[in-house]
């Protein structure tokens, strides 16, 4: 699950809607067995452990299940929420120049005045929500039929309009199939989105929160040097889907395109290569041969991590702003620091 390599990349809970969409059990209970309700059973799409696809939505809850369960089972319990298990183990942890930052796992950050919440605007750059909404909205109309169990829709069409490879923006479509909402960004403005606590997607934080929190990550203060040694190792996985995490890398005419440099992870984390000067800025991220960086990038460009030699963290937060900015921002700091 860590490394994303579980086959359960493109599932979305069955019939999933924004007020469960902001439930984190609620989406964790989707993931087990319900004998009475055998057929909403989430299968893997191939054997885990033998590709690595980025599990966009899935991986917050997959992992947050795990330690829910095993926090649950460890005090003898069957409720605990995940808001209690951050309480009890992260939260002691953290610093209050974390907290009176502007950080907090959980969507209703906002309710603090400290730090207003700003609003989602719809990216330029992830045009495959807009496309899949389209094709629903041309089903409405009766302009074609997606009623096979298998969708493939107009294969040229599909092709010319996608960055990602066909088969995996097939897989993609018919995992989201009847949930296609959670692909529309503006879903994020609502109360309840706000409010919601979803581990992959719904952190919102201020940049300064978000920088402190990656600095004691380094510092060793949250995870203990040996276990974060292990988590920043590389796992030789390469990723796809990366469009979906915000790594897109703009041409000089301003359009988009998918990247194709390997994306190694660890657990949990993606190791980023060096800066260099090179104009494609997002991609001379990955050119060199070490890792230098340990973070997250987030769709539109949103970024925490840290420089592993000398523990610098640096946070970017975006909000509507072209993926390639946060990427501008840490080769400038690369350059003056000379790394």
């Amino acid at each position: 699950m860590l490394t994303h390599q579980s086959a359960l990349w493109s599932k979305v809970p069955y019939n999933l809607t924004i007020p469960k969409l902001s439930s984190c059990e609620f989406c964790i209970r989707g993931f087990e067995y319900n004998e009475d309700h055998p057929d909403h059973l989430i299968l893997p799409i191939n054997a885990p452990g033998t590709k690595c696809t980025y599990h966009y939505y899935s991986f917050g809850w997959l992992v947050a299940g795990c330690l829910r369960g095993a926090y649950s089972i460890h005090h003898g319990r069957e409720d605990a929420t995940l808001e209690e298990v951050y309480q009890k183990i992260l939260l002691p942890k953290l610093s209050s120049c974390i907290i009176e930052s502007g950080f907090y796992p959980f969507g209703n950050c906002h309710r603090e005045k400290k730090h207003e919440m700003a609003r989602t605007v719809v990216q330029t750059d992830l045009k495959l929500g807009r496309m899949i909404q389209e094709q629903r909205e041309a089903k409405a109309m009766g302009e074609f039929d997606d009623s096979n169990e298998d969708f493939t829709g107009d294969m040229d069409e599909l092709k010319k309009r996608s960055p990602m490879d066909l088969s995996i923006l097939v897989e993609f479509r018919n995992g989201i199939r009847g949930n296609e909402f959670v692909l529309d960004p503006r879903i994020w403005n609502s109360r309840d989105a706000l409010d919601a606590n979803v581990p992959a997607a719904g952190g919102r934080f201020s940049a300064k929160g978000l920088c402190y929190f990656y600095h004691e990550l380094a510092s060793g203060r949250i995870l203990s040097k040996d276990v974060l040694d292990v988590a920043t190792e590389a796992s030789n996985t390469e990723q796809t889907l990366g469009v979906l995490q915000g790594q897109t890398s703009f041409n000089e005419n301003g359009s988009t395109q998918q990247l194709t440099q390997k994306t190694e992870f660890g657990l949990g984390y993606v190791l980023f290569k060096g800066a260099s000067k090179n104009k494609n800025i997002i991609q001379s991220l990955f050119k060199n041969d070490d890792n230098e960086f340990v973070g997250h990038p987030g769709v539109g460009g949103s970024v925490g991590l840290f420089h592993k030699s000398t523990k610098t963290a640096i946070a970017v937060m975006l909000n509507g702003g072209k993926s390639g900015s946060s990427s501008q921002i840490i080769q400038e700091i690369s350059e003056h620091f000379g790394w």
